[in-house]
């Protein structure tokens, strides 16, 4: 079954809402204040990692499609044979 990519914009949404919600809670794990320069790091890391995500995963989705769409047209010409 073919199936169809994850919304770019909805993907990074998720994933820095999960990241964000990682950070909060290392930082009250350690008893620590959040710090401008931490948190801005913080973010830019979990953006890397969101857009490095989503082309992992949209890279898998386009090879598992690409290996249906084969089967499907080998099956069809195995019918014509």
């Amino acid at each position: 079954m073919r199936r169809s990519y994850e919304d770019p914009r909805q993907h990074f949404e998720n994933y820095i809402g999960r990241s964000a919600d990682r950070y909060a809670d290392g930082l009250r794990r350690a008893g620590l204040r959040p710090n401008g320069k931490l948190t801005r790091a913080m973010a830019d890391r979990a953006a890397r990692a969101a857009r490095e995500d989503y082309e992992q995963r949209a890279n898998q989705m386009l090879e598992g499609n690409v290996r249906h769409i084969l089967r499907e047209y080998h099956e069809r010409v195995r019918l014509l044979v």
